[in-house]
């Protein structure tokens, strides 16, 4: 059985039969490493062979192979887009997908700073809100350049060492 990971979401169909979408947060489809998604038409994941993708002005746009104009791809719209867990695999060590983070547990070297217990956008980047032991929650950007690693399997994230932790959150 095929495990599915979200990366996006269909906006809109546009000329061509181009769909415009939302990456989710952290995540950039390099159209070399992944030739299939999945999108998911009542509980069932359909596979669809990617024709093309293109990056225009902080906009992304993908061509599925077959699907040539608005018509034919409007039943797409609104629809999720999946990658399956073997394309996953190949790309997690390059990309930071938002896998239902609350319940990660965030390391800074080999202290524990706490456990994740939010996500949400702001329109400078994604935060996660941390819960620490003793209770009081601090908020950190959620943005690959400050994780030295992300564990998904053991739900763990990792900060950087040199990461700086506001002096009154720490």
């Amino acid at each position: 059985m095929n495990d599915f990971y979200p990366i996006a979401k269909i906006l809109s169909a546009g000329k061509d039969g181009f769909l415009k979408v939302q990456m989710v947060p952290g995540f950039s489809v390099n159209p070399d490493s992944i030739r299939f998604l999945y999108l998911d038409f009542w509980n069932q994941k359909k596979k669809i062979e990617i024709e093309e993708t293109l990056n225009v002005k902080n906009s992304v746009f993908f061509k599925f192979k077959n699907f040539e104009d608005e018509r034919e791809t409007s039943v797409f719209i609104g629809r999720d887009v999946f990658i399956d867990s073997s394309d996953y695999k190949k790309l997690e060590g390059d990309v930071h997908l938002n896998p239902e983070l609350n319940g990660f547990k965030v390391f800074k070297g080999d202290e524990l700073i706490g456990v994740v217990t939010d996500y949400f956008e702001t329109p400078a980047n994604p935060v996660i809100e941390i819960c620490r032991e003793d209770g009081r929650e601090i908020l950190i950007p959620y943005v690959p350049s400050i994780f030295e690693k992300i564990e998904t399997e053991t739900k763990i994230l990792r900060l950087k060492s040199d990461f700086e932790l506001d002096d009154d959150e720490d």
